[in-house]
């Protein structure tokens, strides 16, 4: 046994930040922000391929909801953690969904404008008429 008293465990480390000093919180993880920045990005690349821009609202919606969510995570670390990353993929998100649902108002206008397709049919002839005062040549 030793004659001084046992020592308390020690406190776990706590977090570094960037800027040098050490934090009682560790830093967010700022998965959502960088997966809203990428998809809203990929969104925007999307509408204008034409065969993949039907992906374009699904993309954008995500990346909206995803950006929402890494904002509100980010909002309350120290040092404002990705909220650039995350309001940006929001932006991009949110610029794209409008514009494809603009695109999708005018066409769907555009076809309910359009003129019937017409139908090409033949002109009917009348058989060719006869007189009948006038009598058959012999």
């Amino acid at each position: 046994m030793s004659q001084y008293p046992t020592q308390p465990p020690e406190p776990p480390p706590a977090a570094v930040s960037p800027l040098g000093y050490e934090t009682a919180f560790p830093a967010p993880n700022p998965a959502m922000a960088i997966a809203s920045l990428v998809l809203g990005i990929l969104s925007l690349l999307c509408a204008c391929a034409p065969m993949i821009n039907v992906l374009t609202p699904v993309l954008a919606i995500v990346a909206l909801v995803l950006g929402a969510l890494g904002f509100r995570q980010a909002r309350g670390a120290p040092g404002g953690g990705a909220k650039g990353m995350a309001l940006a993929g929001m932006i991009c998100g949110g610029i794209n969904l409008t514009l494809f649902a603009g695109m999708a108002a005018y066409l769907l206008l555009a076809v309910a404008r359009a003129p019937a397709p017409r139908i090409a049919t033949p002109p009917v002839v009348a058989p060719p008429a006869t007189n009948p005062t006038t009598v058959p040549a012999q």
